[in-house]
């Protein structure tokens, strides 16, 4: 019998691992924009805050440009805004802090 196998990846340090206020605030921006593709893609710094919110939404703003805007979507739109922009700050300052 041989030794086991020497395993090809490296368990990372504890303090990599993400911690449960960063898990909930990239859930938060996945579940507001419909993609964890942007969350992630704004936790890196690939895209700002901005950028992310208008991917999310090149769908819903071809649709308002068709067919002109609905003011219940466009009042729940406002909200989730709030909320992404109050979950960016925080990823932001998690990410500032270390």
């Amino acid at each position: 019998m041989s030794a086991s196998p020497t395993p090809r990846w490296k368990p990372r340090a504890r303090r990599s691992l993400p911690t449960p206020g960063r898990s909930r605030r990239l859930h938060v921006v996945t579940t507001l924009t419909g993609s964890a593709l942007l969350a992630l893609a704004l936790k890196h710094g690939v895209l700002d805050p901005d950028q992310v919110w208008a991917a999310a939404h090149v769908d819903e703003d071809w649709n308002a440009e068709q067919w002109g805007v609905d003011e219940e979507v466009a009042a729940r739109r406002a909200a989730r805004l709030v909320d992404f922009k109050a979950a960016s700050r925080i990823l932001s300052a998690l990410k500032a802090a270390g």
